[in-house]
């Protein structure tokens, strides 16, 4: 049978699980992932290969968890401030995202040591989310409009990092702005989801030029993935601080102007093989 599940945290139990379509009771896979009290489970990344990766909002600690059995272990400690977004790379680099750290880190997926740190900003922010592209991870600030970038080169990592500023269409607002972030489906620019304002924007990463991108608001929108050639964003309702992930229609070209909406596309969320 040809499962397709995806992986939600619960608010109420520290505990990590999987929804799907039935499973044959011959199965092995676990569907239930217990995490420690007081995680407090935000950003999540899977693979290489069958691993889900969990970062900590409380110390951010960052657990690794073998799906096939179910088993995980603590591959980081934290520093004490949030663990947010994370994104894994096939050299096995685990990006994170610092939150009111204002830094972000690069971690060996496999055992959790440091490769590297980076302070982007101090005071008043909040490093949210992580896209990678070819040559650059980009990283979201909420308190910030602006991206900072960390350049690559194959397995070689940057020594500094890149300021993007946006400009255009994004404004910033009071709460959290730019968070969610992905690439677009032609791979030519970034979205970036602001999300005290519901919007969603396509910026260009040369210059920081910002369009809205013509789809209806999503309130308190928070993490993207793209899926085939539609961005699929995570809600994030004030109280509690969870949500689903309703399908938001992608336009290639974004406009001001109304015009007509493709139909929605249902998101694949399969899990493996590997």
């Amino acid at each position: 049978m040809r499962r397709r599940a995806f992986l939600t945290a619960a608010a109420a139990a520290p505990a990590i699980t999987v929804l799907g379509r039935a499973v044959a009771s011959a199965d092995p896979m676990p569907w239930e992932f217990a995490l420690p009290n007081g995680f407090q489970p935000d950003g999540i990344t899977i693979g290489p290969g069958p691993f889900a990766y969990l970062a900590s909002l409380a110390d951010g600690c960052v657990f690794r968890y073998d799906l096939r059995s179910g088993h995980g272990t603590m591959i980081n400690p934290g520093g004490g401030t949030p663990s947010v977004g994370m994104k894994t790379d096939r050299h096995d680099r685990l990006f994170v995202a610092g939150g009111s750290g204002g830094n972000a880190c690069v971690l060996d997926a496999r055992t959790g040591t440091e490769f590297t740190a980076f302070r982007f900003a101090t005071g008043d922010t909040y490093v949210n989310d992580v896209v990678l592209t070819e040559d650059v991870a980009w990283f979201t600030d909420s308190c910030h409009p602006e991206l900072y970038g960390l350049p690559l080169r194959g397995a070689e990592l940057p020594t500094e990092f890149v300021r993007l500023q946006l400009s255009g269409d994004f404004v910033m607002a009071e709460g959290l702005n730019a968070n969610g972030i992905a690439r677009t489906p032609d791979r030519r620019a970034l979205l970036v989801m602001q999300s005290n304002t519901g919007k969603l924007f396509n910026v260009d990463s040369r210059t920081g030029d910002t369009r809205t991108v013509d789809v209806d608001l999503l309130p308190h929108g928070d993490g993207l993935l793209l899926s085939g050639q539609t961005p699929a964003g995570g809600a994030e309702p004030p109280q509690p601080d969870r949500g689903g992930a309703p399908q938001l229609p992608w336009h290639r070209r974004p406009s001001r102007r109304p015009h007509h909406r493709p139909p929605l596309r249902r998101p694949h969320r399969g899990i493996g093989p590997w």
